[in-house]
């Protein structure tokens, strides 16, 4: 599609380098996701000395302190525009304090005293804390900045692809560099010096892919591109994002979704969780983990471009339900060989013996079901993300508010909530064995690991999926609805360009709306028309009950035309043509002219000119509604200008009698 032919169809489009960099900002907070919700609990636990359930749970409880800090971090981000846009600020400001806190947290706080606990307990939380701000600040511009990188349905799949890209530099760069880093430290994930070695990695991995994605949004940020301009977004206050969010059905249901495919991802990929899986029930942990890791992104590959694919053709919400459909299915397949494990030699997993390759049937059907189900659900984790940009986009069609800072940090609440989540659920989950520290990969073997392990590798991400599914169930941003939206939207952006006032611009967004649905209608009923030609069979032909009759109370409203289109309501202000299933108007025909008066219904009133009778029997009213709305199907009172039609009478039978005075005499 050529830049013209965007603009004419209302897209904002992005260039390649910045679909390809902008999601780097993912990859840069990824990095910190590995880095400190993979691994805090282990660093609090084994380095720091911590009681385990409180460095479990008390990554989870800090979601109280991001309830309250993340509204206020998403209206900030709505009100701020200055020199450096929008989210560029917010990349920067964010990923600086994350760097900043992170140093100290693994490289500062092991000097503590182990006498002096409270300090550590204290100086853990604290850092903790003022991480989670600054992993608010950039988290919420991925999701948010999406809004004004490209709103075309076409490109916003393509982020999930790109986000890849992102994933695979920042999170898979740290997971594949923390075993080869644990390996030089006596105790590996239990060890201080492999905190103070890949803290260091990690930021520097970060602060790369940052300026990257600073780079690709930079175009971008700025006003033209927030939401439809003027001063929409100006007017939202604090106390008003409850009830926005509230009326934004499909943004609630997204956020079900979204924690949904976190939780599966974040418990399923927990270093703990893997430690169990690899080291202790295997007994293989270096031998087994990152194959399976390549594995894993290898099998993702395919899947990346069938969810763009499926996304394109069909919008996002049936791309995610489809790939996490099979995501589940898989994994009833790996939950069956779990709970095959140990029966005997056959039933473990094996790739490399001392001779070399050594490689089972279990070990097969586990790549396979695995492989597969992986691939699909590592797709799809971040799928709700360029959908936050729709329900984004949405909420301005719905309401008018541009408020993507909000809908950005709901949902780092939500992925921060959840990832935290998995944190505590192992931690719990361990302790249910007898545990009093986390295990890693040089742990023997405890008697119920394998429970443990079946629940979180397969059994919470299952449930979490099934959420997903119900959730976006009745989801109704389809790929139809965004291209209505986007159009609607657009529509409105113009309107507030040329100068127009919001209320103005408003009702020409109603009038496209109208006009979106009217089009619908007439492709449901096929050959349609109201000037001689027929409105369809389902529309009955209009009984006159006028003989005798000035007012009908109990008439109903067939049908409904705007600009030469059917139309589901006439709202205030507008012209058109109501159809009724009797009438008392008299139309046009036979020398005499038709009938004017009302057509009320409550406080709605519709004043009628004129009245045609076309070929198919149906009476077309033609007025404007002075005041509220119509719609199709309602009960209305249709009432003629009585004295207008006695008038009328007498000049056409004045006029017949002349006629007839003239023929006789002539």
């Amino acid at each position: 599609m050529g830049e013209q032919t965007a603009k004419a169809s209302g897209l904002n489009r992005a260039k390649t380098y910045q679909l390809v960099l902008f999601p780097l900002n993912n990859g840069a907070t990824n990095v910190y996701y590995v880095l400190v919700l993979s691994y805090i609990a282990t660093f609090g636990s084994k380095v720091l000395a911590l009681s385990m359930i409180f460095a479990s749970v008390m990554v989870t409880g800090m979601r109280l302190f991001d309830a309250i800090t993340d509204p206020i971090i998403g209206a900030l981000m709505d009100r701020t525009n200055g020199r450096f846009g929008k989210f560029r600020p917010f990349m920067v400001i964010g990923n600086l304090i994350m760097a900043a806190s992170i140093l100290m947290l693994y490289c500062l706080t092991p000097l503590i005293p182990a006498s002096s606990m409270g300090l550590r307990y204290a100086a853990f939380v604290a850092l903790y804390a003022v991480w989670v701000i600054g992993y608010t600040f950039q988290t919420s511009c991925t999701r948010s900045g999406q809004t004004v990188l490209t709103n075309d349905p076409k490109q916003r799949p393509l982020f999930t692809i790109f986000n890849t890209v992102g994933s695979l530099l920042g999170m898979g760069a740290m997971q594949f560099f923390a075993p080869i880093l644990a390996k030089n430290y006596e105790g590996g994930y239990a060890s201080a010096g492999f905190f103070r070695t890949l803290a260091p990695v990690g930021i520097v991995i970060s602060i790369l892919l940052t300026i990257l994605a600073i780079i690709g949004i930079w175009e971008k940020d700025q006003p033209k591109y927030f939401g439809i301009g003027g001063e929409a977004s100006e007017k939202v206050k604090l106390h008003e994002y409850v009830q926005i969010i509230k009326n934004n059905n499909p943004m609630q249901r997204l956020m079900v979704a979204g924690a949904g495919c976190k939780l599966a991802l974040s418990i399923a990929t927990n270093t703990t969780v893997l430690c169990m899986l690899y080291g202790c029930m295997m007994g293989n942990y270096d031998g087994l983990y990152l194959p399976m890791m390549v594995l894993g992104y290898v099998f993702s590959v395919p899947f990346f471009l069938l969810t763009v694919r499926t996304s394109q053709k069909e919008g996002q919400k049936a791309s995610l339900m489809k790939y996490v459909s099979v995501a589940f299915i898989c994994y009833i397949g790996v939950l069956v060989l779990l709970l095959l494990w140990g029966r005997s030699d056959a039933f473990t997993l094996s790739i490399m013996g001392e001779n070399g390759l050594s490689i089972n049937l279990y070990t097969i059907l586990f790549i396979a079901f695995f492989g597969i189900g992986y691939g699909a659900y590592y797709a799809t984790a971040d799928m709700p993300i360029p959908m936050v940009a729709d329900c984004s986009d949405y909420e301005t069609y719905r309401s008018g508010n541009y408020i993507p800072g909000i809908m950005g940090t709901l949902f780092s609440l939500v992925d921060k909530l959840v990832s935290s989540l998995s944190a505590t659920v192992v931690g719990i989950a361990v302790s249910f064995i007898g545990l009093e520290s986390l295990p890693t990969q040089y742990d023997p073997y405890t008697p119920g690991m394998n429970w443990v392990v079946i629940v979180l590798f397969c059994i919470i991400p299952m449930v979490a999926w099934a959420a997903t599914l119900i959730a976006m169930k009745g989801y109704t941003l389809t790929g139809e609805k965004m291209k209505e939206i986007q159009a609607v939207n657009a529509c409105r952006r113009d309107a507030v360009a040329k100068g127009m006032k919001l209320d103005e611009a408003e009702f020409h967004n109603q009038m496209d709306e109208q006009r979106q649905r009217a089009r619908k209608a007439r492709e449901a009923l096929g050959d349609l028309g109201w000037a001689g030609v027929e409105f369809g069979k389902d529309i009955p032909s209009t009984e006159f009950v006028g003989y005798d009759r000035d007012t009908v109370e109990d008439a109903k409203v067939v049908a409904l035309v705007v600009e030469d289109e059917l139309a589901e309501e006439l709202m205030t202000g507008v012209d058109g043509i109501v159809v009724l299933d009797k009438t008392p108007f008299y139309a046009e025909m036979g020398g005499q002219v038709a009938d004017h008066g009302v057509i009320t219904c409550g406080g709605a009133k519709f004043e009628v000119n004129n009245v045609q009778k076309n070929k198919g029997g149906k009476f077309m009213h033609y007025g404007k509604v002075v005041s509220g709305t119509f719609k199709v199907g309602e009960t209305v009172t249709a009432s003629i200008d009585a004295e207008r039609r006695k008038g009328v009478r007498r000049a056409h039978s004045a006029t017949h009698l002349l006629d007839a005075a003239l023929k006789k005499v002539l």
